[in-house]
């Protein structure tokens, strides 16, 4: 779970310009699939940005 606290911060410091490689290099780490990014509540544009990311 702390896991997922830290992703969250994370996710929401790149609505705010943050960098999405990071956030796909988190994703990788944390070993979750494209399909999971939405169990995270994350926005639908940044979801669509980090599908194009992979």
């Amino acid at each position: 779970m702390q896991k997922v606290g830290v992703f969250l911060k994370i996710g929401n410091r790149a609505e705010k310009g943050f960098s999405l490689f990071n956030i796909g290099l988190t994703c990788y780490q944390t070993g979750k699939k494209q399909q999971d990014w939405r169990a995270y509540n994350l926005p639908r544009k940044l979801h669509k940005r980090l599908v194009t990311l992979n």
